[in-house]
């Protein structure tokens, strides 16, 4: 490794897509009304591996100082097809039991996510090491829940 590049080559704008595959899992203890759990709520907890191809656009800007630290920040957007769903059978009764009847039929989706991170490195001419940390938003809308 050498001197960092007198040109500067990482300071600027960027922008450019992205497609991938995400994949993710919810877990969860459904309650009645008063925190209680009771074999009815256990039932309809949630359980549930999602999965599915994403895409979307990232943009962001670099600066690179002489001595060859780079500072930037980028961001992203990111539409999804992320989805899952789950059954509930009814176990109120041994009739609803014994005939596998269905209770509820609920579906999860994650819409879109979105970050936002800072860039601390070090760039040697067209090679750079560099950390990255921020924040990131998900957007899932209310299961949807019915019986099919």
């Amino acid at each position: 490794f050498g001197l960092p590049a007198r040109n500067m080559p990482w300071s600027g704008l960027y922008a450019g897509g992205h497609f991938g595959y995400g994949f993710g899992d919810i877990q969860g203890t459904t309650t009645a009304a008063n925190g209680t759990a009771t074999a009815v709520t256990l039932s309809e907890s949630a359980d549930q591996d999602l999965s599915n191809v994403l895409g979307g656009i990232q943009a962001g800007f670099n600066y690179q100082f002489a001595n060859g630290i780079v500072l930037g920040v980028e961001g992203d957007v990111a539409w999804t097809g992320i989805e899952g769903a789950q059954d509930a059978l009814a176990i109120e009764s041994a009739y609803l039991t014994q005939r596998q009847m269905l209770q509820a039929h609920t579906v999860y989706d994650v819409d879109w996510l979105s970050t936002i991170r800072g860039r601390v490195g070090y760039a040697w001419d067209r090679l750079m090491i560099y950390g990255t940390g921020g924040v990131a938003f998900l957007h899932v809308p209310a299961a949807r829940r019915g019986v099919r």
